[in-house]
């Protein structure tokens, strides 16, 4: 009888870009851009609670400190968008011919929560996924394809009065083979009882 073929070696992600924002504001690849039509505002990177009280997390997600957050006190007024935007042409070896996956954890605590979206381009482009209103003080996690592309956007809106913080942590983008499941989400610490 003939040998036996070996096994193909398994398909496994390809992780290309992974941020939890930790190691220093400078973050290659993200940036603020223009909105058209008038200035997009810049998310803000920290740790610890959110300047206004009633409004933003107590900390990171997954047990990390830092993140970024949209600070919606005055001067900021109804309907004032944030953005925070990722391009970049670095890619696999042999480019990327599967999924694009971009996974990453949002808060939005405060009685005046506006609109978190994200696009699939860093200067805007078609909505892959939007939400609006609180959804309590915890960090919650999204998993969304993209469309073959290491490019995409966070814009936020800003609601009606200061307690509308909302922010961003663990953002990453993965070249994933179509027959591979995403990783089951990490186990996170239990969030922080309202003040």
């Amino acid at each position: 009888a003939p040998p036996a073929s070996p096994p193909p070696p398994p398909r496994v992600p390809s992780s290309v870009y992974l941020f939890d924002f930790e190691t220093s504001t400078d973050h290659p690849g993200w940036t603020t851009t223009t909105v058209a039509g008038g200035a997009a505002y810049a998310f803000t990177r920290r740790s610890g609670y959110t300047p206004s009280g009633s409004t933003g997390p107590s900390g990171g997600a997954a047990g990390s400190s830092f993140y970024y957050f949209a600070e919606t006190s005055s001067p900021r007024v109804l309907g004032d968008e944030f953005v925070l935007a990722f391009n970049s042409s670095t890619t696999p070896p042999g480019g990327c011919s599967q999924i694009w996956q971009l996974d990453f954890y949002y808060h939005m605590y405060g009685a005046a929560i506006g609109t978190l979206s994200v696009y699939d381009a860093a200067d805007g482009g078609s909505v892959l996924w939007n939400k609006t209103g609180e959804v309590g003080n915890s960090w919650r996690r999204k998993v969304l394809p993209l469309s073959g592309q290491s490019s995409m956007s966070f814009r936020y809106t800003r609601g009606n009065d200061y307690t509308g913080d909302a922010a961003i942590d663990r953002v990453s983008l993965t070249c994933t083979p179509s027959e591979i499941s995403p990783p089951p989400p990490p186990t996170l610490p239990p969030p922080s009882p309202p003040l």
